[in-house]
């Protein structure tokens, strides 16, 4: 049998997946298709597990 996981109930490894929002950031600067204002709007309404926004200005 396994435990599943999953990103809804996950306050043990959510610090390990995803990226930050300065790493976002960095990312939007080395690429010119997409910008940070499209990704946050992709975003929006997604929260860490402590409460806070996942991508903020």
């Amino acid at each position: 049998m396994f435990d599943e996981y999953h990103f809804m109930n996950d306050n043990i490894y959510d610090r390990y997946f995803g990226f930050s929002e300065e790493e976002v950031k960095s990312l939007c600067r080395k690429q010119e298709k997409v910008s940070f204002e499209e990704i946050r709007q992709w975003y929006d309404g997604y929260y860490l597990s402590d409460g806070g926004s996942l991508l903020q200005d």
